[in-house]
């Protein structure tokens, strides 16, 4: 911004790439004893690049308050005009109870992988909403929100400790060995090839047929090879292949043996198998394995039904191949008689 006069600026707009584009943002302040203001215009041939279709750019904007609002929230502390909102808008203690319940709730959707709306990312909302409208009609507005604000942190916090023991406790059944028995029936009553045909489609307007697909082959008591290829809208497709061993999770678990790990968790992919009457089931609530995916793919909660299932009629051509190949070179040596 650049101070042309006391009462006038101009601001230089540029794109998010940084490029410039001609539209300039001219401010004016109105001051007089009842009256306080800033005048804004464009002018340039290209501000419609900054703006939605139809979007018109406030003339006036009148000052409201002097008072600094977080940066998040600046638009709810404006448009709000609860004397509970003007509160917490204005009381750092508030603000960061929220940013606490803010951390909970995502520990908690990290932990739990809860989707549902019991989940605390999605009650958070409403029981934020609830408590602001509950101290707005109270008399002691600052402290009726300060005890709600702990009551409900309290609360989060207790349901996120519940949700990390019974992470924990998964992560010991992920990586204990099931029962033998178990997964051989299971290996030899649902193993073969799972494939779905169903419509797809790509961006122009064009459509075309896809198909998933999920092989299932025993390669040992407690263990199968495994390899899906899934397609999605726009051509976007995952692949994945390997080994999935019999855990007390009652899953075949596949935990990639390359390194390679999800840029935004951080996570190497370990993704579950399920097998039984109903079907197969892949598993990855982390989201770690759609590294191996296109931009629209997503392994986890693909499901195929048991009358998907056929006979892999190709299992010589199937072991001889690369995924194969490269997949049983990782199975433990056996134990010396």
């Amino acid at each position: 911004m650049r101070l042309t006069s006391p009462v006038t600026a101009t601001v230089a707009v540029r794109g998010f790439d940084g490029s410039a584009h001609d539209c300039r943002i001219d401010l004016a302040l109105d001051a007089t004893d009842s009256l306080r203001q800033i005048r804004a215009s464009l002018s340039g041939d290209e501000c419609g690049y900054f703006c939605a279709h139809d979007v018109i750019v406030p003339e006036t904007h009148p000052f409201r308050t002097n008072a600094s609002y977080p940066q998040q929230a600046v638009a709810d502390c404006f448009a709000d005009q609860r004397a509970s909102r003007r509160s917490w808008c204005l009381n750092t203690d508030l603000q960061a109870q929220e940013k606490r319940l803010n951390e909970l709730s995502n520990t908690y959707a990290e932990l739990s992988h809860d989707a549902s709306n019991h989940s605390l990312s999605r009650r958070l909302p409403t029981d934020r909403e609830t408590l602001l409208d509950t101290c707005n009609r109270s008399q002691q507005i600052e402290s009726c929100l300060k005890s709600g604000f702990e009551r409900l942190v309290v609360n989060y916090s207790h349901e996120t400790d519940a949700a990390r023991s019974a992470h924990d406790a998964l992560e010991v059944q992920l990586a204990a060995k099931g029962d033998a028995g178990r997964a051989e029936a299971l290996i030899d009553a649902y193993a073969g090839v799972y494939k779905r045909r169903f419509p797809n489609g790509l961006v122009d307007g064009s459509t075309f047929t896809s198909e998933n697909i999920l092989e299932v082959v025993k390669v040992s008591p407690d263990t199968v090879y495994f390899r899906t290829h899934l397609e999605f809208y726009n051509g976007h497709t995952c692949a994945l292949y390997g080994l999935a061993s019999y855990m007390q999770t009652g899953t075949f678990v596949f935990n990639d043996p390359s390194g390679v790990k999800d840029g935004l968790q951080n996570r190497t992919c370990r993704m579950q198998l399920r097998l039984d009457a109903e079907g197969a089931a892949l598993i990855d609530p982390d989201h770690g394995c759609n590294v191996y995916c296109g931009a629209r793919g997503g392994i986890d909660g693909t499901a195929f039904a048991a009358k998907e299932r056929g006979t892999i009629r190709y299992m010589s051509l199937l072991k001889n191949s690369r995924q194969y190949q490269e997949s049983i070179k990782l199975l433990p040596a056996p134990a010396a008689p």
